[in-house]
């Protein structure tokens, strides 16, 4: 069948010690939004986005990612952080306005992603890649639309202070819930939002002003 360009999101990934890149788009040649991903000691480029999606597909998006210590594969003086196409739309990432060293993340040993899963099947929680709570980067990003804590998003794939293992981090969808018509409607500068959903839990209700 024909080739049809899908616009993607990537968000909260880890990509490390591939042989030659990171995150890169692979041909693609719609849109794709790339949102608090860290990217470490691939060899030519950590973020490989160089061709501009097609007219009509969107644009390319990178905002909060983290590239450290990329390159290593090729000769002195090229590769590194990222080969990106004019056309990218760029905030807050870490080649742009920050300076990394190791100390920075609580651990780059790799061996930790390589640990065997829990007994019900989910990854365990390490410290791989995640940032000490001193770094620059910590509540350095822009607000994508991802929980955060503190007073702004962290860069990279790991968020200070919100999750303890990766079981804690999937994200439910009630199969049913009930929202109520605010009150009042309009308002200024307050109202009230009732909801209902099936089970009693943590939840995440977020209001978008257009």
């Amino acid at each position: 069948g024909a080739y049809v360009p899908g616009p993607h999101r990537v968000t909260n990934c880890v990509s490390f010690d591939n042989v030659i890149k990171g995150f890169d788009q692979n041909n693609n040649t719609a849109g794709i939004a790339l949102y608090n991903c860290t990217s470490f000691r691939n060899g030519t480029y950590n973020f490989s986005f160089p061709t501009a999606p097609a007219a009509g597909n969107g644009e390319d998006t990178l905002k909060n990612n983290i590239s450290y210590a990329g390159g290593w594969n090729t000769s002195a003086g090229s590769g590194g952080d990222a080969k990106l196409n004019s056309a990218c739309i760029l905030q807050d990432n870490s080649w742009q306005s920050f300076s990394i060293r190791d100390t920075d993340f609580i651990s780059l040993d790799t061996s930790l992603a390589r640990v065997q899963r829990l007994a019900d099947g989910t990854l365990p929680s390490t410290n791989f890649l995640r940032l000490n709570p001193n770094s620059s980067l910590v509540d350095a990003g822009v607000n994508v639309g991802i929980r955060y804590n503190g007073k702004a998003p962290d860069l990279g794939a790991f968020e200070s202070g919100i999750f303890t293992s990766i079981n804690e981090k999937k994200n439910y969808s009630p199969g049913i819930f009930h929202l109520s018509q605010n009150y009042p409607n309009p308002f200024n500068p307050r109202t009230k939002i009732i909801f209902t959903v099936k089970e009693a839990g943590m939840t995440d209700l977020i209001v978008y002003d257009l």
